[in-house]
């Protein structure tokens, strides 16, 4: 598909998302089969393929929360917010971007993720000297296909925000304190209809500051999310479902689990298919996501390989296949795609 005609299918699905937007305010349940039943036609990936199927079997099923979620989220979500993050991680990420990756596996014969995560853990003086890195690499990532990008913050700064605005066709998630969202941060963030806060919820001590960012965010009519990280003091919270009953009530476009890295490879598949489990049962009005599990399956998907992507603050670009870490050099000073193809030399 060439750039006019992505161009066209681009205001095709704009304006059908836009008006089922408005019949959902009436009738969330027919509004969001129909647009299911839709997105089905024009579905080409083989994510998205697996995807809507599944989502169709569940949106028939009886006493389904998740229509009342989306009801909510339409309630107090911008429409342009809505539209904008939907399309550039429903359609750019998981349509075109899962094209060229499919595309650029076969030409360079190297494993490229679907989505990257970016650990920023220093200020913003060392993010000054490295944003124009940053910038090349999202760059270099579209051109491989990749659309979404998770931004995990120790602190944040304005500068941070210059890649979701210098790159509006990408999807960014970003993982963040909340003390970390001040108000001039949360101005900015206003203006990103690119990019959604994921507020961490670590703790009961922390709970308050997260009730009270998420108040805010839900006022501003932001769409954010919320991610926990379990230990194994959490395993008997979330097998009884209590911890998703407590979360899901900062309503959280979708509640993100996240292992901590004293969880055991036991306790991360329990809780992988916990969610699963509960995803199809669909008792919460969130959506549930095993981080680390579903990134996985939508890797094994694209690729037939269980591997994670990172990149680390340093710039450093690392892979984790089979439990094994793999690390290759720094991507913000040379060419992502030399790097993915020497991580796959490695494996050989």
């Amino acid at each position: 598909m060439d750039n006019n005609q992505q161009s066209v299918m681009h205001i095709m699905i704009e304006t059908i998302i836009r008006r089922a937007i408005k019949d959902m305010e009436d009738a969330p349940e027919r509004s969001v089969r129909n647009l299911i039943d839709l997105a089905m036609k024009f579905s080409k990936s083989c994510i998205q393929n697996l995807f809507f199927e599944v989502l169709q079997q569940m949106m028939n099923q009886e006493g389904n929360a998740y229509y009342k979620h989306i009801q909510d989220v339409v309630a107090h979500v911008d429409a342009d917010y809505l539209i904008t993050f939907g399309i550039n991680l429903g359609y750019n990420s998981c349509t075109v971007g899962a094209e060229k990756i499919q595309a650029m596996k076969q030409e360079y014969a190297c494993s490229i993720p679907w989505a990257m995560p970016l650990s920023f853990g220093f200020d913003e003086d060392e993010f000054r000297k490295k944003q124009a890195g940053y910038l090349s690499l999202i760059q270099q990532g579209k051109h491989l296909g990749i659309y979404t990008w998770a931004m995990f913050a120790d602190s944040l700064n304005h500068r941070m925000l210059s890649l979701p605005e210098l790159h509006p066709d990408c999807a960014f998630l970003l993982f963040c304190n909340p003390e970390g969202i001040t108000e001039a941060i949360l101005e900015n963030i206003t203006g990103c209809k690119n990019l959604m806060p994921v507020v961490l919820c670590k703790d009961d001590l922390q709970i308050e500051q997260t009730e009270k960012l998420c108040r805010r965010l839900r006022s501003e009519k932001i769409l954010y999310s919320v991610y926990y990280i379990y230990q194994e003091k959490d395993r008997q919270q979330i097998l009884n479902g209590e911890l998703f009953c407590s979360l899901e009530q900062l309503h959280p476009a979708f509640l993100i689990m996240i292992p901590d890295k004293t969880a055991c490879e036991e306790l991360r598949r329990t809780v992988c298919r916990k969610i699963r489990d509960e995803r199809m049962q669909q008792k919460y009005q969130t959506i549930l996501v095993d981080l680390y599990g579903d990134l996985f399956w939508i890797q094994h998907t694209i690729f037939g390989k269980r591997k994670k992507f990172l990149v680390a603050s340093d710039g450093t670009l690392c892979a984790v296949e089979n439990g094994i870490i793999q690390k290759a050099g720094n991507v913000l000073e040379s060419p992502l795609l030399e790097q993915l193809q020497y991580m796959e030399l490695q494996t050989k």
